[in-house]
C-alpha cells in the first residue's frame, strides 16, 4: 500500500529492504470451489524466459525469488514456461498452479495475461484484501483463479494461482508459454509470479515458542502440505498424540498439532495418509524453548532534512515528545510490559523542547523520565567522525542542561552511522554516560556481524563504556511490529530468534529497535504496545516488553559484565557517502575546526 509504511515494492528506493525476509506471516482459510476429480494439476512455473527478478518473501518460506511487473511501462513484461502438458491428456481440462503475489492498492491497474501469445485474462489488482478467492473467465472455458493463502506484513495478498485450460489450448508433451504485461501508467502497482515449481510436498516445523491455553501451555508443531489434486481427506499419525484427520484443499494446507513442552531434545515423527495410503513420513525434533525476553525500543530516527525540509523537522520532533507523553497516559492501564515507552534518540529536540514548552509540560516529561517510560539520551545528533574532539565536547553540552531539569541521562544512542569517534569513550566516562547503543544500517555498508553484540569499548586512556551494537534501527518495522498485529510479525520474530540461537547469541534477552511507522523522523505509535499486550496473552515464551534504550545494556551490565570482551579499538564509520557527495562542505568543516580552537 502507498504511504510511509508501504511495502518495499511501493518504490524502487526501498525495495532492497525486502531482500532475504522470507517468513510466512498470516495464513488464511479460503472457501474453495472443488475441482473436478481426475483433472490433472501441474506446476505452472518451470522456466523464466523474460522479466525482472527480485528477492521477496512468499507464501512458502524457502521461496524467495519472483518475477516482478509494475504498471509503469507496457513495453515491459514477464514471461515463463509451465511444466510440459501430459503426452496423453485425460479429461477436457488441465490445471497449472503457481505462486503469486499482488499489490493491494486502491489505485486500480490492469495486467494482461496471455497464453502462447494469445491475450486471455485481464487481471486487476484488488483495492482491499477482504476478497481472497476470485476467478477470472477466459476464452474457450479457460479460467484463472487466485486463491490467497497469506496476507503479508504490508497487507498485500499472496497465494496460489490456478490456471484451468481446455485441451484444445494444449500440445501434448509441450509447455505453455505464459506472459503478463502491465500498463504505461507510470505507477508502482505490482504483480509477482514466484520463480518456483509448485509440487506436492509436506514439511514438519516447530517454532521456538510456548503457547498458552486453558488446558496448559503447549508447543505448536506444524504440518504443511502442498496438495495439487481435488479436495481429499488426510490422516496424520504422530509419535506424540492421537491421530487427526483434516481435509486437504488445492494449494497450501497448514495443520497445527500440540506437543507438551520438553526438557531435552526429543524426536518427532509424523506419517500422512492420503486416500488410505501413507504418502509422507516426516521426521524432526523438538527442543526446550529458550526463555527469551525481547525489549522493543521505540524511537524516531532523527535524520534532519531527509523526509522533509530542515526547517520542518524540528517542529515535528517537538510534537513527537508531546505525543509520547500523551501515549504514556493512554497506556497507563496496560500491563506494565506493554505500557508505551519512548526513547529520544537525539538530544537536539529535547534541548529545544525545554526551551519552548511550559513548566507544566516539562514537569510531565520529568516525571515520565523518572518513571522509566521516556528516556533522554546524550548524543546531540547522529554524527560521524568528521568533527574534532573540541566540537564533540560541545556536542555533549545539553546533558548538563537536562540534569539541571532533573532528567536522567545514562545512555548515548547513535543510529544509521556505523561508527563513533573514539574520544567519546573518554567523554562518556567523564560525564557518567554508561551505555552506547548503536543501530546499524547494512544497506551499502553491509553489517560485518551475524548477531547483535555487547562489549566494553575502551579508550587509549583505559576508560570504558558498555557498547551494544544492535541490528538495524528499524528491525521491528521490518517484522511488522508497528502494525500491532501478531499475525503480521510473529513469523519474522521467531525466525530471528532461531537465527540468533544458531549463530551462538549468548544471552536470553535482546533489544530490538523500531519506529512508530516505517520511516525516518517517524511519529510515535501505540501499536507496538497493543502488539506486546496481545503477544504476551498468547505466548508464555518468548516474553516481550516495551522498553527504553538503557534497559537492555543495564541488564547486560548486571548479569554479564564479566563475560564481555574488551575492545580497545577505533570504531570508524565505514559508510560515509556524504563526505564524497559533499566534499567541499566537508573540507570547509575540517578547516574551520582548528580555527575555532585557536579563537
Amino acid at each position: 500500500m502507498p504511504g510511509e509504511s508501504a511495502s518495499p515494492l511501493a518504490g524502487d528506493g526501498l525495495r532492497r529492504l525486502a531482500v532475504a525476509l522470507g517468513c510466512v506471516l498470516l495464513f488464511i482459510q479460503a472457501a474453495l470451489t472443488p475441482i473436478a476429480s481426475g483433472e490433472t494439476a501441474l506446476p505452472g512455473f518451470e522456466t523464466r524466459t523474460r522479466g525482472e527478478t527480485l528477492k521477496y518473501h512468499s507464501p512458502v518460506p524457502d521461496v524467495t525469488t519472483g518475477l516482478l511487473l509494475r504498471s509503469a511501462d507496457a513495453r515491459r513484461s514477464i514471461e515463463w514456461r509451465t511444466a510440459d502438458a501430459p503426452a496423453e491428456i485425460d479429461g477436457d481440462f488441465v490445471r497449472f498452479v503457481w505462486l503469486f503475489a499482488i499489490d493491494v492498492n486502491p489505485e486500480k491497474h490492469h495486467f494482461q495475461l496471455s497464453i502462447d501469445g494469445k491475450p486471455c485474462f485481464d487481471i486487476t489488482n484488488p483495492p482491499t484484501n477482504t476478497e481472497r478467492d476470485w476467478t477470472l473467465n477466459g476464452p474457450d472455458g479457460a479460467t484463472l483463479r487466485f486463491r490467497a493463502t497469506m496476507i503479508d506484513r504490508f497487507d498485500d495478498l499472496m497465494g496460489y494461482a490456478i490456471l484451468r485450460v481446455p485441451r484444445s489450448m494444449l500440445t501434448p508433451g509441450k509447455p505453455l508459454t505464459i506472459g503478463v504485461v502491465g500498463e504505461s501508467a507510470d505507477s508502482s502497482v505490482w504483480f509477482i509470479v514466484f520463480a518456483s515449481s509448485v509440487s506436492e510436498r509436506a514439511d514438519l516445523s516447530v517454532i521456538p515458542a510456548l503457547l498458552r491455553s486453558e488446558q496448559g501451555d503447549y508447543r505448536p508443531v506444524t504440518i504443511s502440505v502442498t496438495h495439487l489434486g481435488a479436495p481429499t481427506r488426510a490422516r496424520i499419525e504422530t509419535n506424540f498424540g492421537a491421530p487427526v484427520e483434516r481435509e486437504l484443499q488445492l494449494g497450501g494446507n497448514r495443520i497445527e498439532l500440540r506437543h507438551a513442552e520438553v526438557t531435552e531434545k526429543t524426536p518427532l515423527i509424523a506419517r500422512i495418509h492420503i486416500d488410505g495410503q501413507e504418502r509422507y513420513k516426516l521426521e524432526g525434533a523438538i527442543e526446550p524453548v529458550r526463555p527469551w525476553t525481547i525489549d522493543f525500543v521505540q524511537h524516531t530516527h532523527t535524520d534532519v532534512g531527509y523526509t522533509r525540509p530542515q526547517t520542518e523537522i524540528l517542529p515535528e520532533h517537538l510534537r513527537f515528545i508531546d505525543t509520547a507523553l500523551d501515549y504514556c497516559d493512554k497506556t497507563d492501564s496496560y500491563p506494565d510490559d506493554a505500557r508505551f515507552r519512548w526513547t529520544c534518540e537525539a538530544s537536539w529536540a529535547v534541548r529545544e523542547y525545554l526551551e519552548s514548552r511550559t513548566p507544566a509540560q516539562i514537569e510531565r516529561l520529568r516525571k515520565r523520565v523518572e518513571e522509566g517510560r521516556i528516556e533522554v539520551t546524550g548524543m546531540f545528533l547522529n554524527m560521524s567522525e568528521v568533527m574534532d574532539e573540541a566540537s564533540y565536547a560541545a556536542f555533549l553540552q545539553p546533558i548538563r542542561m537536562f540534569r539541571e531539569h532533573g532528567l536522567r541521562v545514562t545512555t548515548a544512542m547513535q543510529n544509521d552511522i556505523n561508527g563513533a569517534a573514539w574520544c567519546l569513550a573518554d567523554y562518556f566516562s567523564d560525564i557518567d554516560v554508561d551505555y552506547l547503543v548503536m543501530g546499524q544500517h547494512g544497506h551499502r555498508a553491509l553489517a560485518p556481524f551475524e548477531i547483535a553484540t555487547s562489549f566494553w569499548w575502551e579508550s587509549p586512556a583505559g576508560n570504558r563504556v558498555l557498547a551494544f551494537r544492535a541490528d538495524h534501527y528499524q528491525t521491528g518495522n521490518f517484522w511488522g511490529v508497528h502494525t500491532g498485529r501478531i499475525e503480521t510479525a510473529e513469523g519474522e520474530l521467531l525466525h530471528y530468534l532461531t537465527r540468533m540461537e544458531r549463530a551462538g547469541y549468548p544471552f536470553d534477552r535482546i533489544a530490538i529497535q523500531h519506529s512508530g511507522y516505517t520511516t525516518d523522523n517517524s511519529p510515535p505509535s501505540t501499536a507496538s504496545s497493543d502488539f506486546v499486550k496481545a503477544w504476551n496473552e498468547k505466548y508464555a515464551r518468548p516474553h516481550l516488553r516495551c522498553a527504553i534504550a538503557r534497559d537492555f545494556p543495564e541488564y547486560v551490565r548486571t548479569h554479564h559484565a564479566n563475560e564481555l570482551p574488551v575492545r580497545r579499538l577505533a570504531w570508524p564509520d565505514w559508510w560515509t557517502d556524504g563526505f564524497g557527495s559533499a566534499a567541499r562542505e566537508s573540507a570547509a568543516a575540517r578547516l574551520t575546526q582548528p580555527n575555532l580552537v585557536a579563537a
